[in-house]
């Protein structure tokens, strides 16, 4: 809070007190009429030597408004001037007109006008005009107030003005006038309250009440809400326009009925309303060294009881009683007040900042601001009476200590931000600044003050930082800007950021971004280089060959290839010794590969083992070639890493830009193509581009996205269940029109009978899929199998096979009750035992078609147990717990590794057709199966021989022990309806005579029997 401030909070703390001593004037003129030995003696004070010790402006008027009476104050205020000469030409008007309109109906009125006073210049003021009776000529009493350090304040003003104009107006007492025939004429506002009626319903009524002369009695009046108002009621004898009448004035006692009880009331209303004041308030007597009053905030805060005189209380500057509650750093502070009390002039104020503690509160100092006021005087004019009032700072000390400590933080910050800091005007010159703890600048801070930019950086940079703050000012916005400056530790980066603080200065904090430049820089490097080798990475490779693109479509000889490099068999190198070798070996690669260049081709690690060269700018496709084989060449020798020594080829596929490609994708997916066809041929080679593989791709995915279509549509099994959006996508997009409208299944499964040798009873059939597609026609398994394997389209493919055969075995069991217990055959898929849910399929399919688990035998290949033997191993000793049985397929094909026949669940060893097929020529493989047969018998195991055509070969198996066998010497792979009436042609006749003529007999379907 200012000091301007504190001192309008003691000046409106000294108008109530005014206030009072007006109220105290209307006493007077009540009491002026009374016998002297009826008035109180206490009342005799005189006010006028009061009014004119206060700091205010008070004067009386008699009747025609001219000055009877000008304290101190006024006089020293206004000179000689009169009190019109004081109002501003421009509101003496209305001046008037308000101050005669009041004093013509003998009401008080308060007016806020523009004053002027000789050598003061102008101000505003707000005079307050009280009128009065019975004292002589005195008809007001004018108070006038100084407004000017208030307009800013005009809210708090006002309801101030709204206190004063309704205390002047008789808050407390009422007033009416009566004709000689008891009518009313008027009625102020506290009057009506008392009778609890309006203003209107007074006037013009009679009152109800004798009234005489000099009549002082008390009057009872029963309001509306029943309550019973008693007043004081003194009548006086006056002229009412021109006619004999009475002024009746009333005073609310309902609370207290004594006179005395009213007295006391009157007495000490300048103390109630002090006792409402937030501050300390008291009048100190000099001669005793007594406090001979103080109001209630000071009492507390001295742990005085309320209703404790004040009488005995002792303010001795340098007594006990003070100083053991004063701060002592501040008792000569309080000392040097007394001594400019003794030479204050009147109405001076004086003001001192001092701390004390408190009754309560022993341990807390508070901070206190004081002003004091000489009240009266001795005969001799020596201070008597001092007026003083203090307010209570220690919040504002408070916050000013915090605002110094902030303050001193915010150095402490600014000095350790390794950032500068300066003020900056219009103009552009800077006016201030602060260093931080950052060194590393162009030129010396303490250089940069009251310089401008052009002094102090080159001029590109100083025109920079003008323009910012230019816009800075103009927009009242951020403004963000970086420059490069050369110091002695070499070429550093800032970046300035400037903000506006006023409408003609901004702030501007420059920080040393180098560090972050470099690091801005890195990370450019790093997102467009490979992180292991160091080589440009798929982002880099790509902007550089649309560059050779965009030349190509430019330059009409200009020639480039992109090499498409994949290293051959690096899974086993990872398997084997480890990813960290793994990660040596692509770097020693990359290097090598690095070596075969010139400076303008780029080569790059797309990922994994995969690298791409672009070769810019080529004389002839020769060229490529030639890179190709120099590649492979320096890829020959042997790599060495902690004494091991690790070989490896490459497969390259190249891409020429004379095909004409429009963009990247197209040259990566062609370079691709040819790299695959170069693995199919054997690896370690070459292979350049043509149309003929790029169709064979196209053929590949179309495949790819048919089967999944048609997978699909499978008992309604949706895309989302198998396989990931992005490959949805890409089905959506590649499938064909014709393909999406197909709404009925297109496989078909097959069941190929498994026969007994020795009995020649059917045993069961093996499933085999079969795909029907509506264009291309029957599409053999050899052609789609691989496709589904390598898409993961076999694992819905093979849940529905898997529930097909089981639903048609469930029926054959059920239309053939008394045929020999048959069994169905199903080939699973390594992707299926790797499904989190195989179990959970296998057993609802089981539970579905109310199948027993012996019923079901499930085919895995060798190349299945050799992936993940532990995991593979559980889940197989899991499907045997449900009962079903086991066979590999295409025993002896594979790794033919025996530990894992020993640690598998297997029941069943099926022989390959290639060992068979050789026995109906010589006995070339005779031996191979009669050990197949013997290690089966040996380990427990039944076998199976497949691919069964002639008669010889059957009746050479069947010699050799083996037990069960399939194949077109039995019959080809069945539909359902073929496969029921091989089923009934069985059960005609207990045993059967094979031989060539049965071949064929149930169906020609295919000329393949590939299964799954």
């Amino acid at each position: 809070m200012s000091k301007t401030q504190h001192r309008f909070r003691n000046r409106s703390l000294l108008a109530k007190f005014l206030r009072f001593c007006c109220h105290r004037i209307g006493r007077w003129a009540f009491a002026i009429e009374q016998p002297q030995t009826d008035r109180n003696k206490n009342e005799s004070i005189d006010l006028y030597a009061l009014f004119d010790a206060l700091p205010i402006e008070i004067a009386t008027l008699d009747a025609k408004g001219c000055v009877d009476f000008k304290n101190r104050a006024w006089r020293s205020k206004t000179g000689g001037a009169t009190w019109l000469d004081t109002i501003c030409p421009d509101d003496r008007s209305r001046v008037l007109q308000e101050v005669n309109a009041a004093a013509a109906l003998f009401h008080p009125v308060t007016v806020e006008y523009c004053s002027q006073y000789p050598d003061r210049g102008r101000g505003w003021t707000r005079e307050t005009r009280i009128p009065l009776s019975g004292i002589g000529d005195v008809k007001f009493v004018s108070i006038r107030l100084d407004r000017s350090d208030v307009r800013q304040m005009e809210q708090r003003v006002r309801e101030r003005e709204k206190q004063l104009d309704t205390f002047v107006n008789g808050i407390s007492e009422g007033i009416l006038v009566v004709d000689r025939s008891g009518c009313v004429q008027f009625a102020n506002p506290a009057a009506a309250k008392l009778f609890d009626r309006s203003v209107s319903a007074l006037v013009g009524h009679e009152l109800g009440v004798p009234i005489a002369d000099n009549l002082s009695t008390e009057v009872e009046m029963l309001a509306t809400n029943g309550r019973l108002n008693i007043s004081q009621m003194k009548a006086i004898s006056i002229q009412w326009k021109d006619r004999p009448a009475y002024a009746i004035l009333l005073r609310d006692i309902t609370d207290c009925r004594s006179a005395e009880a009213a007295r006391q009331q009157s007495q000490h209303l300048l103390e109630q309303i002090a006792d409402l004041a937030p501050n300390f308030i008291r009048i100190l007597d000099l001669e005793t060294q007594q406090i001979i009053y103080a109001n209630r905030q000071a009492k507390h805060f001295f742990g005085i009881d309320d209703n404790e005189s004040t009488g005995e209380w002792r303010f001795t500057p340098m007594g006990i009683e003070l100083q053991e509650y004063l701060h002592p750093d501040d008792i000569p502070t309080l000392q040097s007040l007394y001594e400019r009390i003794e030479t204050a002039e009147d109405g001076e104020i004086l003001e001192n900042e001092f701390r004390l503690k408190n009754q309560p509160d022993r341990y807390r100092w508070r901070w206190w601001h004081s002003w004091e006021i000489v009240l009266t005087r001795t005969i001799e004019g020596q201070p008597k009476q001092i007026l003083g009032t203090a307010i209570d700072i220690t919040e504002r000390k408070q916050m000013e200590e915090q605002l110094r400590q902030n303050n001193a933080q915010l150095r402490a910050i600014f000095s350790a931000v390794p950032d500068l800091f300066f003020r900056v005007d219009s103009t552009g010159q800077i006016i201030d600044y602060q260093a931080g703890c950052c060194t590393q600048f162009f030129v010396p801070p303490e250089q940069f003050l009251n310089q401008s930019f052009d002094k102090i950086f080159p001029t590109e940079i100083a025109q920079q930082f003008d323009r910012a703050i230019q816009k800075v000012l103009a927009t009242q916005q951020l403004v963000t800007l970086e420059y490069t400056l050369p110091i002695q530790s070499g070429l550093q980066h800032y970046e300035g950021r400037l903000m506006p603080i006023s409408q003609d200065q901004a702030i501007a904090i420059v920080r040393n971004i180098t560090d972050r430049k470099q690091v801005e820089e890195q990370l450019r490097y790093d997102a467009l280089h490979d992180a292991l080798t160091g080589l440009p990475n798929r982002t880099l490779f790509v902007d550089r060959l649309d560059q050779a693109i965009r030349h190509a479509k430019r330059r009409t000889n200009y020639l480039f290839a992109v090499l498409f490099i994949d290293l051959d068999r690096f899974k086993i190198v990872n398997e084997s010794v480890g990813h960290i070798a793994g990660d040596r070996l692509l770097v020693e690669v990359a290097r090598r590969l690095e070596n075969c260049l010139r400076t303008s081709d780029t080569v790059a690690r797309l990922g994994g083992d995969e690298f791409s060269i672009l070769l810019d700018d080529l004389d002839s496709p020769e060229e490529a070639t030639r890179v190709a084989r120099r590649i492979q060449k320096t890829l020959l020798p042997p790599f060495e890493f902690d004494g091991h020594e690790m070989f490896t080829t490459v497969s390259i596929g190249i891409a020429l830009s004379s095909t004409g490609y429009r963009q990247s994708v197209e040259v990566l997916r062609d370079a691709d193509i040819a790299m695959y066809r170069a693995k199919e041929r054997g690896k370690a080679r070459y292979e350049v581009f043509d149309r003929a593989m790029h169709e064979r791709a196209m053929a590949r995915l179309g495949l790819e996205t048919e089967l999944w279509h048609a997978v699909d549509r499978l008992n309604g099994t949706t895309l989302s269940r198998f396989v990931s959006i992005e490959r949805q996508q890409a089905v959506s997009i590649v499938a064909s029109p014709s393909s999406r409208i197909l709404k009925t299944s297109e496989f078909r499964v097959h069941y190929q009978p498994i026969v007994c040798l020795q009995t020649g009873h059917l045993v069961g059939f093996e499933a085999l899929i079969r795909w029907q597609h509506p264009r291309r026609g029957m599409i053999s398994p050899v052609e789609f199998i691989p496709v589904a394997e390598e898409t993961g389209a076999i694992v819905p493919l093979g849940e529905w096979i898997l529930e097909e055969a089981c639903q048609q075995l469930c029926l054959w069991r059920k239309q053939f009750p008394l045929s020999p217990l048959l069994h169905v055959s199903v080939n699973l898929s390594g992707k299926q035992l790797e499904e989190p849910e195989f179990l959970e399929r296998v057993d609802r399919v089981l539970a579905r078609t109310q199948l027993p688990g012996a019923c079901l035998k499930l085919e895995i290949t060798e190349s299945i147990l050799m992936e993940d033997r532990e995991a593979i191993l559980a889940v197989l000793k899991q499907l045997r717990t449900r009962g079903v049985e086991l066979s590999i397929d295409d025993f002896g094909t594979g790794y033919s590794c025996l530990s894992y026949l020993q640690r598998f669940p297997i029941n069943t060893l099926k022989v390959d057709r290639s060992f068979v097929s050789p026995l109906d020529r010589t006995n070339e493989n005779l031996g191979i199966v009669q050990a197949i047969l013997n290690l089966a018998i040996q380990l427990g195991m039944s076998t199976v021989a497949e691919g069964i055509e002639t008669k010889r070969q059957f009746d050479r198996l069947k010699f050799l022990g083996c037990r069960f066998g399939q194949g077109y010497f039995f019959a080809r792979p069945l539909d359902a309806d073929t496969a029921t009436k091989a089923i009934e042609a069985w059960n005609d006749k207990e045993k059967r005579q094979w031989g060539d003529e049965a071949v064929g007999r149930w169906g020609e379907v295919e000329n393949t029997d590939n299964p799954l």
